[in-house]
């Protein structure tokens, strides 16, 4: 199909209300329209990952109300719209990973209390704006691993209040874990022996 306009609107309005899972890979277009799977407001799970997506429209979402699992990694998203899971209230499980996304807005997670498990891990993060006005928490499973995301990056969050349900992390620095004491952490680079160790 030429888009998933074409896919969705092929459907009949009662199969599209009864749809719990849609599956798109493999794409060729550039973008996700607004109001794309309007009428798929039964809809929980959506895997879009392996496209070749470059814009999300603000509006691209509206009308899953009922969405828990959203996959959108190995995209070449490189940004995100404050509103574009505004609408995504029931929202568990977010894939951004594998994107080229460098920055993630403040207000992004501001509807998304439910987030349970990001992944933002092999993409282009360098700061971590977006908790720095929200406090998930719901949200149980970071991965971070594979960013650009440094020590310094969460000197101005209070990450533990953030995210005060957090049991498991993935990061970049080894050091980045001491800020973490009560969850399962992993890092990238682990330092050698005695070097970098919590105090």
């Amino acid at each position: 199909p030429e888009s998933l306009l074409d896919e969705c609107s092929s459907l009949s309005l009662n199969i599209l209300n009864s749809i719990f899972l849609f599956l798109v890979t493999t794409t060729s277009m550039p973008t996700i329209i607004k109001h794309t799977l309007y009428y798929c407001w039964c809809l929980t799970i959506l895997i879009l990952h392996k496209n070749d997506f470059l814009i999300i429209d603000e509006l691209a979402f509206s009308g899953l109300s009922n969405l828990i699992d959203l996959d959108l990694h190995n995209n070449a998203l490189s940004y995100l719209s404050n509103t574009t899971f505004t609408q995504l209230s029931k929202l568990q499980n977010l894939d951004l990973s594998y994107t080229l996304i460098s920055c993630v807005s403040e207000h992004l997670f501001v509807n998304n209390s439910n987030l349970t498990h990001l992944d933002l891990s092999h993409s282009l993060l360098s700061r971590l704006s977006f908790m720095s006005s929200v406090r998930l928490e719901s949200l149980s499973v970071l991965l971070l691993s594979h960013t650009l995301i440094a020590l310094h990056s969460f000197a101005d969050v209070n990450i533990r209040w953030r995210l005060p349900s957090l049991t498991r992390i993935h990061v970049v620095q080894a050091e980045l874990c001491c800020l973490f004491p009560r969850a399962e952490c992993v890092s990238d680079i682990t330092p050698p022996d005695g070097i970098g160790s919590c105090r």
